[in-house]
């Protein structure tokens, strides 16, 4: 905002003080006023066709109200004109990444960057192979979204952002050691706790998944001298103990991380599969039962309940939710059909 422009009306001024529409749209713009200067300056370009410095104006008006499509209007005609205008080069590439035209905004930025290769075209770049990569991932196009987060990455080499998205992905497609490789590039530059946690964690479960449980269980002690009260890394640490068939240590942690996150669903079925294991068997319903206070259809808790009821021998409560589950929808659930098809032989109704 300019507020000692001579362009610019005195407060509670009606009238502008020049009639001069080129004038008028600069001091407009200036004054955040978008619609007017957009009158003013097509106004002008009435009586100057070639006026490349009003269409850039017309075009950053149009590019504030959010008139994206208007915007690459003007700002293309202004580099027909002037190639080498960067500044309507930037236009046009942010007005195109408005419109989710990543590609286009790409070359655009290309093009700046071919014009002059400094670190904030390059960054210009970078964030948009980035934008491009994110809508790819959305629409589950893993492999894409890699090459292109992998662009943004060459051009913007410290930025945790895009090494964070980078490990996600390679993680997704279960490489686990470009995953950890990426998270911890993420960690050297990330300066938000919170997010420095959630990376953390994602590093955590990547050396979990490529085998690596020490180097995770250090990690995780490591966390939690920094987060102490963190729900995912409890139950990491409880996933750990899990695979080295330590039930008693996984149990403790996997509760740990239920107080911390009481709608954590995997630590609660985690729990009550642990109960299962040391044939705590009404601990284990206890916890189904939180489970489906918070999501009422679990079919995995409902087919566990079941088969709990079965060992207890409560077969008809047990059918009666196997039943229930298989109408539903658990026709691709091997473990509903095959207590279903022995109770049915207990029965003596073998072709049911």
């Amino acid at each position: 905002k300019v507020k000692n422009s001579s362009f610019v009306p005195e407060e509670n001024q009606k009238e502008w003080k020049t009639d001069n529409p080129y004038k008028l749209g600069v001091a407009y713009l200036k004054n955040n006023n978008y619609e007017l200067a957009a009158k003013a300056l097509k106004e002008n370009l009435k009586k100057d066709t070639d006026c490349s410095i009003s269409r850039y104006g017309l075009g950053i008006a149009y590019l504030q109200m959010e008139k994206y499509a208007e915007a690459i209007t003007e700002f293309k005609q202004v580099l027909i004109n002037e190639p080498d205008n960067s500044e309507a080069r930037v236009s046009l590439g942010t007005a195109y990444l408005k419109l989710e035209k990543f590609e286009s905004g790409i070359k655009e930025f290309s093009i700046l960057l071919k014009q002059n290769d400094n670190e904030e075209n390059k960054r210009k770049l970078a964030f948009a192979y980035y934008l491009l990569a994110n809508k790819l991932f959305k629409n589950n196009n893993i492999n894409e979204a890699l090459n292109n987060y992998n662009n943004a990455a060459e051009y913007d080499k410290n930025n945790a952002v895009v090494a964070h998205k980078l490990g996600f992905c390679y993680h997704t497609l279960k490489n686990y050691p470009k995953a950890i490789e990426c998270f911890e590039n993420a960690l050297e530059n990330v300066k938000d706790e919170e997010k420095r946690l959630e990376i953390y964690n994602l590093l955590i479960e990547a050396k979990i998944f490529n085998g690596d449980d020490e180097d995770a269980l250090v990690l995780c002690n490591q966390s939690l001298i920094m987060f102490p009260f963190n729900a995912m890394t409890n139950f990491l640490i409880g996933e750990i103990y899990f695979h080295k068939n330590e039930y008693e240590n996984a149990l403790n942690k996997y509760v740990e991380a239920s107080k911390y996150d009481p709608k954590f669903i995997q630590a609660l079925m985690n729990s009550g599969h642990i109960y299962v294991i040391k044939n705590y068997l009404n601990k284990a319903l206890a916890v189904y039962a939180k489970v489906l206070e918070l999501t009422p259809d679990n079919p995995t808790a409902l087919c566990n309940i079941a088969l709990i009821k079965y060992k207890q021998g409560d077969k008809n409560a047990a059918f009666n939710i196997l039943f229930k589950l298989a109408v539903k929808g658990g026709e691709k659930n091997y473990l509903v059909h095959k207590y279903l098809g022995i109770i049915w032989l207990e029965k003596g109704k073998a072709h049911d």
